[in-house]
């Protein structure tokens, strides 16, 4: 059987079987085929749903469950029998459109399997039933990679399932890309051009050596156990780090320990123990405990509500001494010392210390509890519809960027007064941590907060009068609230029209660059600022166009105040958008510029009798799709040259018209005129 066919490796009766492309492989060890059976599974390591990468067919195998074999591919479970395959469940909650590996394992003769952020136990096989694990991970973050070796189960970067169910870790994450082998006692993962071996004594061990991705292959053996590693590969790890076999846990006969306590315990905590007998051996030998294992003691004794010996190996520095940083604190609401915690939580993360500081307020330690406030603490408070703990944030000490996040929090959930009361308490804290951070966008001004979420424009007024009009960048609080809102501009906010800031953004910019609903009102208030320009040269013009839906409507009222240049720079399809009125008016007011940079003159095409001879040149040369002669001559003799340096220069000190003709040259126009007599001509030449 070739290796790409090797898949969902099933062991029954020492019969080797194998299921790819709607076949069913018997076997012998050594992989020569017994016998085929037809079978209803056309999946193969081709297939669309494992198109993963470097996968190889014994990454795929299947798990036991009540003496019947299990496996999945993509969302569906599998049960596989010999020579036969039936679909027996969906997971629930699927969201990934392709396969992944570890997505299913057996611990201690159950089988688990996980969606991306809830784990599963199957409770019966006939029929194929299951229910939803509560778990904790150490970033509450979705899971992945189930394993089970050393007695242990494991999930993510090695978080470790407890005695009570819980999955938690207190140890470095262990950096893999996916767990490809495991046996009863270790998994075998790789990593880019490393083979890691990893067990489980009383802390996760990591071995690796250097490895190619050809050498795929060469890394399983097939045993009557499934899957091994090689034991060429389990030599080099074992020279490289001088070690004869690999490490095995120490276990003692804790059965004595259980019936002097009187602990009852679960199905699952016998078999659990069994493997992790170290963990009740600390409650009477002084003996050193990994992370791991405090926290796997801690949750067992709260669970069994032996608050007493909690408190007596907290208090001997046995247990929460220092290394752990994530106690679920919620375990011991019962317990009758809840301080006995408190050098613990000083290291822990931000939520066990929110929830220890609840505890501590349910039971009125206010002075104790303040210790442990943090942004966590209140955020969690801010989010509810009546929070309870905001008067203690002033009391709090809290760093300078969780009141910028508290006041966003407030925002959201429509908290005014203590939104208004976190600003003016703490505007100075907040504005010299934003103006430190300049350019980090996690952090908004109160004002720009208040544009976007409080409906009322007396609530912005408050905030405006509070935290200031204009940011250290020079962003005013009209350009927020152009930005947020699509209300008419009020009162309080309309001196600040025509400003701009360091980058020279105006609030038009930010009224037209935003991808939403505009308001015309808004926009007629504020369309003077057309003529303004950005630090980079663009215009409102420019910021018009990176729009998706380009509104007819919003560009007929910034054409209002459009200059003639801002018009020649227009792309073609937006020039015709203009009205014929509007583009006439345009060119007429900048007639001198529109000869030295002549553009569509359609406006004035049924007009020729008020087309001088340049502009009729002009009309015929854009007509014809011709480039204007730049030394092209009017009737007058006057080039594009002469009007430029007309237009850069100051008028000399004579009399001229609007054009800086003088009157020796409509001398000339006299000798064209005499000239058009002496022929009798009735053609009709209009001089402007």
């Amino acid at each position: 059987l070739k290796p790409n066919q090797r898949l969902f490796l099933t062991i029954i009766d020492e019969n080797f079987f194998f299921y790819c492309n709607n076949v069913c492989y018997k076997c012998d060890i050594d992989f020569n085929i017994l016998q085929k059976f037809e079978i209803d599974f056309p999946y193969s390591l081709k297939s669309k749903e494992l198109e993963i990468y470097d996968v190889k067919g014994y990454f795929l195998t299947t798990f036991q469950f009540q003496n019947r074999h299990f496996g999945c591919i993509s969302y569906q479970i599998y049960e596989f029998g010999a020579g036969s395959v039936r679909h027996v469940a969906n997971i629930p909650k699927w969201k990934r459109k392709k396969s992944e590996i570890g997505m299913m394992t057996s611990h201690n003769g159950i089988l688990y399997f996980k969606s991306r952020n809830a784990l599963f136990k199957a409770t019966s096989s006939e029929p194929f039933q299951f229910q939803k694990v509560k778990f904790q991970t150490s970033e509450n973050t979705h899971i992945r990679d189930l394993a089970s070796f050393s007695g242990q189960m494991f999930a993510n970067d090695m978080e470790k399932m407890l005695c009570n169910g819980f999955i938690h870790t207190q140890c470095d994450d262990f950096d893999f890309d996916d767990i490809i082998i495991q046996t009863n006692e270790y998994a075998v993962a790789y990593e880019e051009d490393k083979l890691i071996l990893i067990n489980y004594t009383d802390q996760l061990n990591r071995y690796e050596v250097e490895f190619q991705k050809s050498q795929f292959n060469s890394v399983p053996q097939l045993t009557l156990s499934g899957w091994e590693l090689h034991p060429e590969w389990m030599d080099k790890f074992l020279v490289k780090y001088k070690l004869e076999c690999l490490p095995v846990a120490q276990q003692f006969d804790f059965e004595a320990t259980i019936a002097k306590y009187n602990f009852v315990l679960t199905e699952f905590q016998k078999e659990y123990f069994k493997n992790n007998s170290r963990v009740l051996q600390a409650i009477d030998e002084k003996i050193d405990l990994s992370s791991i294992n405090q926290i796997d003691l801690l949750y067992f004794l709260a669970e069994q509500k032996r608050f007493d010996l909690i408190t007596k190996l907290v208090s001997e520095k046995r247990l929460a001494n220092g290394s752990l940083t994530n106690i679920e604190m919620g375990l011991f609401k019962d317990a009758p010392d809840l301080m006995i915690f408190a050098d613990a939580m000083q290291l822990s993360e931000d939520d066990s210390r929110a929830q220890f500081a609840k505890m501590l307020l349910d039971r009125q330690l206010e002075t104790e509890a303040i210790e442990f406030m943090n942004f966590s603490f209140f955020d969690d408070d801010l989010k509810q519809k009546e929070p309870k703990y905001s008067q203690y944030i002033e009391k709090a000490h809290l760093m300078a960027d969780d009141y910028s996040n508290l006041c966003y929090t407030c925002a959201q959930h429509d908290h005014f007064q203590i939104f208004k009361c976190i600003v003016m308490k703490f505007k100075n804290t907040m504005k010299m941590f934003m103006e430190n951070d300049e350019g980090n966008p996690y952090y908004d001004s109160p004002v720009g907060m208040a544009c976007e979420y409080f409906t009322k424009n007396n609530q912005i007024r408050q905030i405006v009068e509070l935290w200031g009009d204009v940011e250290y960048d020079g962003t005013t609080a009209l350009m927020m609230f152009a930005n947020h809102r699509t209300k008419k501009i009020p009162k309080f906010l309309l001196h600040q029209i025509g400003m701009q800031g360091k980058d020279g953004k105006t609030a038009l910019m930010e009224a037209v660059d935003k991808d939403k609903l505009y308001s015309k009102k808004q926009i007629l208030q504020l369309v003077s600022e057309t003529q303004l320009a950005d630090r980079d040269g663009e215009n409102v013009f420019d910021q018009f166009s990176y729009r998706e839906d380009k509104p007819n409507l919003l560009f007929e009222i910034l054409c209002s105040h459009i200059s003639y240049k801002q018009y020649k720079d227009l792309p073609v399809e937006q020039k015709e958008l203009i009205s014929y009125k509007r583009k006439c008016k345009l060119i007429k007011g900048n007639w001198l510029l529109f000869q030295i940079q002549p553009d569509d003159i359609e406006p004035f095409v049924q007009k020729t009798h008020s087309l001088t001879g340049m502009l009729l040149k002009i009309k015929e040369c854009l007509q014809n799709n011709n480039k204007i002669d730049e030394c092209s001559k009017d009737y007058f003799g006057k080039t594009q040259e002469i009007f430029k340096v007309i237009s850069q220069q100051d008028a000399e000190n004579q009399e001229c018209d609007c054009f800086g003709r003088t009157p020796d040259q409509f001398e000339q126009i006299k000798c064209i005129l005499m000239q058009y007599d002496d022929d009798d001509s009735d053609q009709t030449i209009s001089v402007c």
